[in-house]
């Protein structure tokens, strides 16, 4: 099991799980969108979120790109 980010609380899993399966299939979309931006604190923290709940969705193979 892969180390899950500081901010992944107990309650995000329960979360992610109302996550539509069209949303995470997006997730490359998303990252390059954050990505193309000036790198903030924001965007860092927000591109960790997103591997932790793509990891809780057992999308596994994406949640390690992040």
């Amino acid at each position: 099991m892969p180390p899950i980010s500081p901010n992944f609380s107990a309650v995000a899993p329960l979360q992610a799980t109302n996550i539509p399966v069209e949303s995470l299939s997006k997730w490359t979309e998303t990252a390059a969108m954050m990505l193309s931006a000036a790198p903030t604190v924001e965007t860092s923290s927000a591109l960790t979120a997103l591997g932790d709940y793509l990891w809780s969705n057992q999308w596994v193979e994406a949640a390690h790109a992040w």
